[in-house]
Formats: structure tokens, sequence, C-alpha cells
């Protein structure tokens, strides 16, 4: 890891997704984020409704391997109208 790097790649990275609660929106999340993977399959995805159930928290664990990676995944998620938030 360099003094400038945060993150030692690779590494396991959770994406928090939060968008309207639908029937496709996991997929759709997650379609999102592993068009920069290279193909591989996500760790761990994981979904949970806000308190009333009108939106959904999508968690999709990765193997991030470099800064650029995240940032592509991020820049996809952020420019989606579906994606209300990433973290």
């Amino acid at each position: 890891m360099s003094d400038e790097e945060l993150i030692d790649f690779p590494t396991r990275f959770p994406v928090k997704v939060m968008g309207r609660n639908t029937e496709s929106f996991v997929s759709h999340a997650e379609s999102l984020v592993l068009q920069h993977t290279d193909g591989a399959a996500a760790l761990a995805v994981a979904s949970r409704p806000s308190t009333n159930g009108r939106f959904l928290s999508v968690t999709i664990d990765i193997t991030a391997r470099s800064r650029e990676q995240l940032d592509a995944s991020y820049q996809s998620l952020t420019d989606d109208p579906e994606v209300l938030m990433a973290l």
C-alpha cells in the first residue's frame, strides 16, 4: 500500500446503494456494480427495506481490485436515475 492509498487492494469492499423499493432494484443495483468487476460475481448481496417500506438499502460485497474500479462503480451508481444514494 502506498502512502497515498487508504485501501490495500485487492480487498473485500461493501458498496451500499439506496433506491425505491421495487421488484427489480436489487438486481439493477447489483448489475451496475458488477459491470466493473471484470466478470467476478458479488461475494454477497443483502437488502433491507426502510421502516415504511418505500425504500430499499442494498449492500453488495465485491472484491475491489483498484481505486479506479471503485470510482467507475460509484460513477455508474450516481449517474443512474433509479439510485437515490450510494455509499
